[in-house]
Parts: structure tokens; C-alpha cells; sequence
């Protein structure tokens, strides 16, 4: 699962495991930084798709 921080403008990757107890842990993995613009171009486009 990929999500960003829009705010910091930072990409991150969550490894999902499952511990000794059977529970699921979620651990947040920084994978990069976006700039403004790349978010600016993503909500035209989305505006384009809808």
C-alpha cells in the first residue's frame, strides 16, 4: 500500500506483518518526497478523470 503526506510532500510504503500474537502490525516506510507541482499535475489530472 502506497500513500502520501500531502502536506510534507512525503511518499511512504506500510509493510503489513503479522505478530507472534497474531495481530497485524503496520510499519511506515519513507520511500521519497514529492514537490508541489507533481501534487498540483495529480489533481489536474483527477479533475480531467472526473
Amino acid at each position: 500500500m502506497v500513500f502520501i503526506h500531502d502536506e510534507r510532500g512525503e511518499i511512504f510504503r506500510v509493510s503489513v506483518n503479522r505478530n507472534q500474537s497474531g495481530e497485524l502490525e503496520y510499519s511506515p516506510i519513507n520511500v521519497g518526497k514529492i514537490g508541489k507541482e507533481d501534487i498540483q499535475l495529480w489533481q489536474k489530472a483527477d479533475r480531467v478523470f472526473q
